[in-house]
């Protein structure tokens, strides 16, 4: 258990982590959604509900509401379900509640990165001689200097890479795990909590499938295990088969594979590795040192061959490093591994498998600890004077980038403003421009032009740009830029639902409700596109469609929007009387001051002939409305058939009174 005063030692230390990390990241609370934070979250109905728990891991399709960003993650629905869950129980808006959750475990990879960090350092022979005795301090700057570095604060504010902050909370719990146990003497259980953790982060994000080279690292360098015996391979053998049980179950029982999403060909089979090597040295490194250009999307023109001297001195540094590896492998073997763990966890995104995108800030997340953990021994190495006051510098110029940061997450003209300011791709130009709509239409008509001539064939771009025209007032040039993006994209429901919203503002509402229906096929997740289809349908008398459309809506969100009334009226006019009363009941118990739909139930329960409950309805109406002159005479109707004749001529006589007007 250790001595009272180091536990209180330790307990000190957690406690300064988590101080540092609420105060760091207070601003983030009340930032936008963005990006992917629309079809994870925002528009995702799977998440408006917790249970049953198991449909996230047995349908990859919970984890997005469109198609196209659907991934096996299934620990990021879940956790988002029940971080909402809870955040209404608190009484906390959905925003607030997501932006609490990610700053929550990231707090909690921070700390299981100090407990971590302090039992190599401190157990495993790993430091020189004058080092020995400062495990715990080096622990807590190289935790300190992750908790608080800007690269970590991109997950924090991205709240739809919860899935990476999942995965590293996990990993880092897993691989603590083992080293103690490695240590301590290993026991069933530790081994199944090992591998437990180990499931939960690659259930996470793909990234923990590099596991078991991490624990090799650690086996061969930390705890000098030979190459040549047995026991290492067993002890290894079991992370990986937890990945490869993970990919069968992906590949073999689900029968999904998202490498389509994430991977793209590239000119050459050197393009994307050249790129990466250039982007270790200008892009990673560099975001490590001088953070304020980090953005979103950045434009990153792909290394054609093998004539850029950038690639050549990234391929150095890379080579430097790993020389440092064999170098330092028996007096300073701390450092050996967390090199080699900063290349072994940047590896799957920044190697050779060819991504979509050439460079992302937060790929650098994973790798982060250990990069901070290098450059913390690499100032006790190097500095023997001023050691503290140069590394509580560098942690509060770190820690005040970040809250600067974080203000640039706050909107998306914030964000995309930034972005495009310092060279961004297609899709930044286009957010910049959507978040400028309405405000500078002429702003936005540049960065939409400037996003297709980066990118011809951005159907995002096209669906934008067509709908700025038509509402500017160039309808033809607009519906032939709608169209195009359904020509570019004929499998998205995106494209087609924007242009049933382009057909719906030049007023042919027919063709808008056909492309509504289709986006609704595609996406047969999204809420937002099963309600418009019911919605068009309705105006275009198919109320049958409309019906199909609605009962989708429902099976995926209760009382979404209007749905239930729409679902009321279509019941209504499809001769359904007791049905429409239910739906309208139900709605009106959600917006019990909505005048049409009380009008609605009183039109539907004087139509079954429920007269004096009719009657009490519209008299409602007329509460909520006093100048639904039209309630009078349905009144009128009523009262007759309940044979107060009095009563119902004198609403006969406000009715005409009030169509007929003075004269």
């Amino acid at each position: 258990m250790g001595r009272p005063e180091t536990r209180r030692t330790t307990l000190l230390h957690l406690l300064i982590l988590a101080a540092v990390v609420a105060a760091v990241y207070s601003n983030t609370l009340h930032n936008e959604y963005h990006l992917d934070d629309f079809g994870r979250i925002a528009e995702n109905p799977e998440i408006g509900k917790v249970f049953p728990i198991g449909r996230h891991f047995l349908n990859p399709a919970t984890s997005s509401s469109l198609a196209t960003t659907v991934q096996y993650r299934p620990l990021l629905p879940l956790s988002l379900s029940v971080n909402r869950a809870a955040g209404e129980a608190l009484g906390l808006e959905p925003l607030t509640a997501f932006h609490l959750g990610n700053v929550a475990v990231h707090l909690l990879a921070v700390l299981a990165l100090y407990l971590l960090l302090h039992e190599i350092l401190a157990h495993w022979n790993s430091l020189p001689p004058r080092l020995a005795g400062r495990a715990r301090t080096l622990a807590l700057l190289a935790s300190l200097l992750f908790a608080v570095h800007p690269v970590s604060g991109v997950p924090v504010n991205y709240l739809a890479a919860r899935d990476l902050l999942l995965m590293q909370l996990f990993l880092l719990t897993s691989i603590l795990v083992y080293v103690r146990m490695r240590r301590l003497g290993a026991s069933p259980g530790q081994w199944a909590l090992v591998l437990a953790l180990l499931s939960l982060s690659i259930l996470s994000k793909t990234n923990a499938a590099v596991a078991p080279v991490l624990v090799l690292a650690f086996e061969l360098f930390l705890a000098r295990e030979s190459p040549l015996r047995p026991r290492l391979w067993l002890r290894v053998l079991p992370f990986a088969l937890v990945v490869a049980s993970f990919f069968a179950w992906t590949e073999l029982v689900l029968d999904f594979s998202d490498v389509g999403q994430l991977a793209v060909a590239r000119s050459s089979v050197l393009e994307y590795p050249l790129t990466q090597l250039k982007l270790h040295l200008t892009h990673y490194l560099r975001n490590f040192v001088w953070p304020f250009t980090m953005r979103p999307l950045p434009l990153v023109e792909p290394v054609r061959g093998l004539a850029d001297p950038l690639s050549w001195l990234g391929a150095a540094v890379v080579a430097g490093s790993l020389l440092a590896v064999w170098a330092f492998r028996l007096r300073m073997a701390a450092l050996s591994f967390s090199i080699l763990a900063y290349w072994i966890l940047l590896a799957p995104t920044s190697s050779v498998l060819p991504f979509r995108m050439l460079a992302a800030d937060y790929r650098q997340y994973p790798s982060l600890p250990f990069l901070c953990l290098i450059a913390v021994l690499a100032l006790a190495l190097l500095v023997r004077r001023w050691q503290y006051p140069l590394a509580a510098a560098a942690l509060l110029y770190f820690a005040v980038s970040t809250v600067w940061m974080n203000r640039l997450w706050a909107t998306e003209e914030s964000l995309w403003g930034h972005s495009v300011k310092h060279g961004a791709t297609s899709i930044a130009h286009l957010n910049y421009a959507r978040s400028q709509m309405g405000k500078d239409d002429r702003l936005a008509e540049y960065h939409l032009q400037e996003s297709l001539r980066l990118n011809p064939g951005n159907a995002f771009t096209h669906i934008n740009l067509g709908l700025l025209y038509i509402r500017t007032g160039r309808q033809e040039e607009g519906l032939r830029l709608s169209r195009r993006a359904v020509e570019l994209a004929p499998n998205w429901g995106l494209t087609h639902y924007w242009l049933s919203r382009a057909y719906s503002q030049l007023g042919r509402t027919a063709e808008a409700a056909a492309e509504s229906a289709r986006a609704s096929d595609l996406d047969p997740l999204n809420l937002s596109y099963a309600y418009q289809a019911a919605w068009d349908a309705q105006l275009v008398g198919d109320f049958a469609s409309s019906l199909a459309s609605l009962e989708r809506v429902h099976r995926l969100g209760e009382g979404y929007e209007k749905s239930l009334f729409l679902r009321g009226y279509a019941h209504q006019r499809l001769g359904s009387n007791p049905e429409a009363i239910a739906d309208y009941r139900r709605y009106l118990e959600q917006r019990p001051d909505d005048s049409q739909g009380v009008f609605n139930l009183a039109y539907a329960l004087m139509e079954t002939g429920e007269y004096a409950a009719a009657v009490e309805q519209f008299q409602r109406t007329l509460q909520l409305r006093p100048s639904y002159h039209e309630v009078h005479r349905h009144l009128a109707r009523c009262f007759e058939a309940l044979g107060q004749e009095e009563l119902a001529a004198r609403h006969r006589a406000e009715y005409s009174a009030r169509t007929e007007g003075p004269g």
